[in-house]
């Protein structure tokens, strides 16, 4: 997303983006198993992100019951198959993304498959939490879920407007993947305990005392000997 990369330049390192590599695999030909921890792409939108990510080619959505089902890979594109069930192909290879909480994926059968071990003839079954199919589109949209507080994104919309960039659709995404963050307890009042013979030899220190310690109405400075700042 070329509007996902400007809004990380502005935000970095807050954006809290994942790289490809560590979300996204591919099953291996003529094989519709997932890595362990990793489920089957079965939305369009998902796949045309996950396309993208992987720097490779969307070709089309289409209805064939010789490919596999949902998102694939094959001669080089990124396709998705929106047959109910679809099959395996030696020169085809789904698209796979981090799933939590996400259960072993049933295997697609062959056409002419009547059931067997690993193959549930006639269906392929993806097992996914809501939570899981949130945070994989998050991910798919470049968005780290776990890390991204909400606070993040009002920091993107104000750099935004700093920029003069209107970017809604961003923005909304990124407040549906954010989370509150951790609860910040608030102090009446601080006291910082230094050693004034540290503060002579210290400069940073010294310099926070005399110039920046009285912005901050409630923050007492107390010397103690041998204190060390605290």
């Amino acid at each position: 997303h070329r509007r996902l990369a400007l809004a990380c330049a502005l935000l970095a390192p807050a954006c809290g983006k994942q790289p490809p590599p560590r979300d996204l695999a591919l099953s291996g030909p003529a094989s519709v198993q997932c890595p362990k921890g990793f489920a089957r792409v079965l939305e369009e939108q998902a796949c045309k992100a996950a396309a993208k990510r992987m720097g490779i080619d969307y070709s089309l959505t289409y209805e064939v019951s010789s490919y596999p089902k949902g998102c694939f890979k094959a001669d080089g594109s990124i396709y998705f198959n929106i047959h109910p069930k679809g099959t395996t192909r030696d020169d085809a290879e789904v698209v796979c993304a981090v799933q939590e909480g996400a259960e072993e994926d049933e295997a697609s059968c062959p056409a002419d498959s009547k059931g067997g071990v690993g193959c549930s003839a006639g269906k392929a079954v993806e097992k996914t939490s809501g939570n899981a199919k949130n945070t994989t589109a998050c991910t798919l949209q470049g968005f780290d879920a776990s890390r991204l507080t909400c606070s993040t994104c009002k920091l993107l919309e104000k750099r935004l407007d700093e920029a003069g960039i209107s970017s809604q659709a961003l923005l909304a995404e990124c407040t549906a993947c954010c989370h509150g963050g951790a609860k910040v307890e608030r102090f009446e009042k601080a006291t910082l305990i230094v050693d004034a013979s540290v503060q002579d030899r210290d400069q940073d220190l010294h310099d926070f005392i005399k110039r920046k310690a009285p912005r901050f109405l409630r923050l007492e400075v107390e010397y103690q000997e041998g204190a060390w700042p605290a």
